[in-house]
């Protein structure tokens, strides 16, 4: 679990022949805040 309150940088690294999609998807993922704003959120039995 990440716990960081608005407004806190986190710095995340990536290594591999995949690592440009993956910071990308990750990038999305926090300007997406992580789903936390959707009405269609998972529900976690």
């Amino acid at each position: 679990m990440l716990g960081a309150s608005p407004g806190t940088e986190i710095v995340v690294f990536a290594c591999g022949c995949d690592r440009k999609e993956a910071l990308a998807a990750l990038k999305q993922l926090v300007q997406q805040k992580f789903g936390e704003d959707s009405e269609d959120q998972a529900q976690t039995i």
